[in-house]
């Protein structure tokens, strides 16, 4: 749905948002791009088996740091 965004940190820490590749330093500002144009948009983070905990974290703390309030965790 429109109403998501796909946040997706794989086994190698690489990041992507609605499956394009993006920094950790930059993801601050895309998630508050987004909320500017859909304030009730739901962030969709999803991990592989492999990824770390500590990247996981790292997003996690991005997607705060961009404002986002509705985060929804996919189990791998």
């Amino acid at each position: 749905a429109e109403d998501r965004v796909q946040v997706k940190v794989d086994g190698r820490g690489v990041l992507t948002v609605d499956g394009r590749k993006t920094a950790g330093a930059e993801l601050p500002a895309v998630v508050s791009k987004r909320l500017e144009k859909r304030p009730t948009v739901v962030f969709v983070l999803q991990t592989d088996n492999d990824t770390t905990y500590g990247a996981f974290v790292q997003v996690l703390d991005g997607l705060k740091s961009g404002g986002a309030t509705l985060i929804a965790v996919d189990d791998p």
